[in-house]
């Protein structure tokens, strides 16, 4: 039951990490369908068989879908991000995020 609960969650993480940090918009979309497998396994394996069920049809098999078919009918051009511009950006909406959190 451990083995799996860290299997699940290793999954999920690693997904996560591909879908924020990979230069390719299709394989991002392919790391979101592991992280979210990841939690459904999570799911599973805390015995809410359910959720498990629920997140792979609603999520991974719909949700993905559409978005990957919203990469596919886009542009080239309109799917480039500059990285650049919201490394100074992020951190100071996460300082924002922690001192919203830290005042509730």
């Amino acid at each position: 039951m451990d083995f799996m609960f860290v299997l699940f969650a290793g999954l999920a993480l690693l997904g996560g990490l591909v879908m924020a940090f990979h230069q390719s918009i299709v394989h991002s979309a392919f790391g979101l369908v592991g992280a979210l497998f990841g939690v459904a396994g999570l799911y599973w394996t805390l015995g809410a068989d359910f959720l498990g069920g629920l997140q792979v049809l609603l999520y991974v098999g719909g949700v993905t879908v559409l978005l990957l078919f919203a990469v596919m009918l886009s542009t080239r051009d309109s799917t480039r991000l500059a990285i650049s511009r919201y490394v100074l950006v992020a951190p100071l909406v996460g300082l924002v995020g922690l001192f919203v959190y830290q005042a509730y």
